[in-house]
């Protein structure tokens, strides 16, 4: 299948499905072309602000911006000629990209979420008015959801995945040793649940994205990530419930809207490290078993900490089996089980509409 496949526009995390799926599709013989809109996005805002410097009477926005970088996928979609155009993310891409490449060449396109629940109404507008033919989500309780979209688009629940290539056992450095690690967007019901613990006597180390200015800053590449993971003896999984800044307030999602698992988890535990998860999640225990353990509150958290930094022998065999219990879930296992299957059902339906 020659496949388009779409990056998403950031440069971490969500850049990670991206990486994972191109690898994944290639390995399972498929002719991948991938468009690394990133660098279209970096590009085209140096060229645009240095043309804006020479000519102080061109002030394109920031939606121009994004349509002029956006539209270069079509540019490579023309030459390339895909069976289908795969997304990733979506939000970053400009309307005009999916107006050109669903309506104008009729190009099958599947959209890959990864914001549910926490802007599932957004999604869902994507879903509607972006040509989208089949959708996935990385929420099971948001399908029906997002599902119910004006386009009678179908969406279908794919779970996170980790890649073998950058999430394994491996030794690292004294740099990336510590006693507690974890990283991820210090929102405030992370930073009130860390503030909450007693880290005497305990070598904690958190880094990751920072919230400034009503957006998130900074990050840390998977691959440097996934060296702290193998360097730590307790590696912190901590789900968070807010949907983002809006309106310089915090928004929080409805208990119970959120069932599956985050990409953090299936990464540490693929790392080799041994993972401390809070309950939130009922997805945990269908994957893992009882091999992780989990936490409510602060007080839970410091207990299990000071418990398994005092017993080698146990925090060892449950990441041993936190590993093993994992291993299905790969990125190329997701797009043989779910995935291709999908695809290759829509884009049959879609090539023979096209050509009536």
């Amino acid at each position: 299948m020659r496949i388009f496949l779409i990056y998403p526009g950031h440069t971490i995390s969500t850049i990670d499905v991206a990486i994972g799926y191109e690898r994944a599709l290639r390995e399972l013989g498929h002719e991948v072309l991938a468009y690394n809109y990133h660098d279209s996005l970096a590009f085209y805002g140096e060229a645009l602000e240095y043309w804006k410097q020479k000519n102080p009477r061109f002030d394109p926005s920031q939606a121009e911006w994004l349509r002029i970088s956006s539209e270069m996928a079509v540019v490579e979609a023309v030459r390339f000629v895909p069976q289908v155009v795969i997304i990733v993310c979506g939000f970053a891409l400009h309307r005009s990209a999916f107006d050109l490449l669903g309506r104008n060449l009729c190009l099958p396109l599947v959209l890959i979420l990864t914001e549910s629940p926490y802007v599932d109404p957004d999604q869902r507008q994507i879903v509607e008015k972006g040509h989208i033919r089949l959708a996935f989500t990385n929420e099971r309780r948001s399908v029906e959801y997002l599902a119910a979209n004006e386009a009678g688009a179908p969406v279908v629940y794919l779970p996170h995945s980790y890649d073998p290539a950058r999430h394994f056992p491996q030794a690292v450095g004294q740099e990336y040793r510590s006693d507690v690690f974890f990283c991820g967007t210090m929102y405030e019901e992370r930073r009130q649940l860390l503030e909450g613990v007693d880290w005497t006597g305990i070598d904690v180390r958190i880094v990751g994205p920072e919230l400034g200015d009503g957006e998130v800053q900074g990050g840390l590449a998977n691959e440097e990530l996934a060296r702290f993971y193998c360097g730590t003896k307790l590696a912190l999984n901590m789900h968070r419930t807010s949907c983002g800044v809006f309106d310089e307030r915090l928004r929080h999602i409805e208990d119970g809207a959120a069932w599956s698992l985050g990409p953090r988890a299936y990464e540490i535990a693929a790392c080799g490290a041994f993972q401390v998860c809070d309950d939130s999640r009922g997805e945990l225990r269908i994957v893992f078993g009882d091999a992780v353990p989990t936490y409510r509150t602060a007080e839970d958290l410091e207990w299990l900490i000071r418990m398994y930094l005092a017993d080698e022998v146990a925090r060892v065999e449950l990441a041993r089996r936190q590993r093993e219990r994992v291993q299905p879930c790969t990125f190329r296992a997701r797009a043989e089980a779910i995935l291709l299957p999908m695809i290759e059902e829509v884009l049959y339906d879609v090539t023979s509409i096209c050509q009536r």
